[in-house]
């Protein structure tokens, strides 16, 4: 029983994980080149509102390969604080 349960938890993941649709955004290469200090946050801006957010990211091998945003599009600004518009 405990065995069916741990193969269950997973696949009801997948399958609720899939019902929010999330947009990958490709990283500029100037971000691209490595992974941020541990404890920083890739910032980027929004290039419609030109608002400053952080990106969900996957860091893999030292590298990132996406961020995860939510259909929009944004440019990488640095990493690092994102609260304030100090480019």
């Amino acid at each position: 029983m405990t065995l069916k349960v741990f193969f269950f938890i997973p696949l009801l993941l997948a399958i609720v994980s899939m019902c929010f649709a999330v947009e990958k955004v490709a990283i500029p290469d100037e971000c691209a080149q490595s992974c941020p200090p541990t404890g920083q946050q890739l910032c980027a801006k929004n290039t419609v509102t030109q608002q400053l957010g952080v990106f969900d990211s996957d860091c893999i091998f030292g590298r990132y390969n996406s961020c995860t945003k939510i259909a929009q599009k944004y440019e990488f600004v640095r990493y690092g604080d994102c609260s304030t518009d100090n480019v």
